[in-house]
């Protein structure tokens, strides 16, 4: 079984859709939504999902992640974000894959809800830094067989680029691969903030990657 965790945060203008695209996947799955302290409808829209088990853990995506994997029942963890959403027979796709072969962990290719040349360049650049580094962001869902994500000791918490630092500790056991079907995210963040900003706050985390000063960047501020 695979466990889809959903770390939430005020998110009720689009939790509704990522659901939407989750339940309707076919295959033995379970659904883990941890909310980090949402101060809009949120909670009492993941609760109208009643095949969803809905959590509250400390705000910030690796605690939040962690909470959810501690009561995950399945073999296999897949974190999504819940601005991304997964093409229909990913879950039926994914566990094929994990029972024909050694697989400990992937995710796969990244595209936005958008056909903006830059945003669509941004998503390309995503993709093929993987296949140079096999390092997994986020918006790429990342998913890992439980007992390596058991004793790599889960997410960092209180950090940001949460998904760099576990994916360099992954790199060093194994070698993850990037499946051929795509989660899709939004781009609503690259539009409020204005997407060059935003292109050029992503290339300064690029930077200051592992530095204080990364946690209070713009592009994490709490816009939606």
């Amino acid at each position: 079984m695979i466990s889809i965790i959903i770390p939430v945060f005020n998110e009720e203008k689009g939790l509704n859709d990522c659901l939407t695209k989750v339940f309707a996947q076919l295959g033995d799955y379970q659904v883990i939504i941890v909310d980090g302290g949402s101060t809009d409808k949120t909670c009492q829209q993941a609760k109208t999902w009643s095949s969803a088990q809905v959590l509250s853990a400390p705000k910030g995506r690796g605690s939040q992640m962690n909470a959810g994997a501690k009561v995950a029942k399945g073999d296999w963890l897949l974190f999504l974000h819940a601005d991304t959403f997964l093409e229909l027979g990913t879950v039926e796709k994914l566990s094929q894959i994990t029972l024909q072969t050694n697989l400990q962990a992937g995710c796969f290719w990244h595209k936005f809800d958008s056909k903006h040349p830059w945003l669509q360049i941004i998503s390309l650049i995503h993709n093929l830094r993987f296949r140079l580094t096999g390092i997994i962001y986020g918006d790429q869902s990342l998913f890992i067989q439980k007992t390596l994500f058991q004793e790599l000791g889960g997410f960092r918490e209180g950090i940001v680029m949460e998904d760099i630092e576990f994916s360099q500790r992954i790199l060093a056991i194994t070698k993850p691969i990037c499946l051929p079907l795509r989660t899709i995210t939004s781009a609503r963040k690259f539009y409020n903030l204005g997407i060059y900003r935003a292109t050029f706050h992503i290339l300064k985390l690029m930077y200051i990657y592992g530095r204080k000063d990364a946690r209070t960047d713009l592009f994490f501020s709490d816009i939606r």
